[in-house]
Parts: structure tokens; sequence; C-alpha cells
């Protein structure tokens, strides 16, 4: 599923991207296919107040002028909003959404993270009831779907890590 050949050229620049406040990682998805009531519920997933230790544990960082917190109380209804970009769910551009929450990494292992982060927390919104939008659900839901071993690897180790704290 994954190849490594694509970072290989990484390994010998200079980069200092988890050592500075001022990087993150943003990934790009498609809004092809999403629907509003999935993202609605993405938003109201990062705007619980029990979900925050998990997300910025996810992210390796907290909250910050690049990456606000997402409020679903402000979220206006064509799901733009926010009149910036600098939300962890960035939903101003037109044919993406835009996760900024992530700590700039140039690891595999941390990018691969990150990508896996946003298919799974997009499947689970898609998949799952409000009331049932708590980290823990998400947690158990990536840890005990039958796919998930090979499907969210990099993503496992991390929520198996948070759990075991």
């Amino acid at each position: 599923m994954y190849d490594n050949r694509m970072f290989s050229k990484l390994a010998n620049l200079p980069i200092k991207s988890f050592t500075e406040a001022s990087c993150g990682l943003h990934v790009h998805v498609s809004r092809t296919g999403l629907k509003a009531l999935q993202l609605a519920k993405l938003v109201y997933f990062f705007s619980l107040p029990g979900n925050n230790d998990f997300l910025t544990y996810i992210a390796q960082r907290d909250w910050n002028h690049y990456c606000r917190k997402n409020d679903y109380r402000y979220m206006k209804s064509d799901l733009r909003g926010y009149n910036d970009r600098y939300h962890a769910i960035n939903f101003c551009n037109a044919k993406t959404i835009e996760f900024r929450m992530f700590k700039g990494n140039a690891k595999p292992s941390a990018m691969y993270k990150a990508i896996q982060f946003c298919d799974a927390i997009l499947e689970f919104c898609k998949v799952t009831s409000a009331a049932r939008l708590t980290w823990k659900n998400f947690a158990n839901w990536v840890i005990d779907m039958k796919q998930g071993a090979y499907k969210y690897n990099h993503l496992r180790r991390f929520i198996e890590d948070y759990r075991g704290r």
C-alpha cells in the first residue's frame, strides 16, 4: 500500500520540520463524494471538549494561530465558513478540505499516520451517529475494524500508545 521510494529523496535534505514551531503538515482531501452531514459530524467531533486531548496527541501539537480548533457553533451552512483558512479543518478551498492540525514531520510513518487519520475520521463520521462521536468510539472503531490492522497500521500504533498512557 505504501511506497517508501517517494520519501527516499527527503532523507538527504536538511529538513527541520518537526523541530520548528512554524511548520505544519497539511493533508488535502477531495470534496468529491463527501456529504454535508459527514463534514458537519467531522466538525462536531473536533468541537467536543472530550476529544481535545486525543486530537492534540494525534496532531502532535496544540492548537495555535495557524491551526485553531474548529467549533461547530460557528459553522456556516456551506461548511466553508470561519472566514479564514487557519482552522484545524479548513473548508475555504472549493475542491478540497484541508487538515492543518498536524505538526510538521518528514518521517514517512508520521506522514502515513496523518493521511490514515484523515481517511479514518472521515469514514467514521460517515458511518457513525452524532451521539457516538467520541475519541473512544473512534479508537475502538479503528482498532476493531477487520481491515484496520493493515489499512490504518500507523494510526493504530498512535491510538494504542494514547490508550496506554
